[in-house]
């Protein structure tokens, strides 16, 4: 089964720093991709390879984003067959709409893809309207939702429990 993982939330919501947390045990610790830029996760007992794509949409914009993922999806055909990405789930910029990015060619090749939900930013203010990402991503099949309440670094394990559960 092929997943996309993707860790969702708004500008400085700590998105990147939850992949560093998986990646290397750290939050601030900054992390090397594998020339194909993909890694090896430890989730639970065992050892799963990702295609990480670290920079979230918000940041290369929509097309680099989808082209970045598309290249290493290719590169990696048949060896990696899951994702996990920064995201953010956005509903009301034309230029970087969530749902174009989520019903590109790219996303049909997963089974399932999570959206891990970070509803807080870290200094506990909240700024997910959940609602509205589920409606104005109501006909993208396959998601599953995840929120995460917890503040500051509970998140991080949060996120790894999640992923346990999802890989089990």
């Amino acid at each position: 089964m092929k997943r996309a993982i993707l860790i969702c939330g708004y500008e400085d919501c700590g998105k990147t720093s939850i992949l560093r947390y998986l990646v290397t045990g750290s939050t601030t610790q900054q992390f090397k991709l594998n020339k194909n830029k993909s890694r090896k996760l430890r989730i639970g007992n065992t050892e799963r390879e990702f295609i990480i794509q670290q920079l979230s949409n918000d940041d290369p914009g929509l097309e680099k984003y989808l082209d970045d993922i598309s290249k290493r999806w290719i590169e990696l055909g048949g060896i990696v067959d899951d994702l996990i990405a920064a995201f953010c789930p956005n509903y009301n910029d034309p230029d970087n709409d969530g749902v174009v990015i989520l019903s590109n060619r790219i996303f049909n090749n997963f089974d399932e893809i999570h959206l891990m939900l970070l509803l807080n930013k870290w200094q506990d203010k909240d700024i997910l309207d959940v609602e509205r990402i589920k409606q104005h991503f109501r006909n993208i099949g396959k998601l599953h939702y995840h929120e995460i309440q917890s503040h500051n670094d509970d998140r991080k394990e949060d996120v790894k429990a999640i992923l346990e559960r999802i890989y089990s």
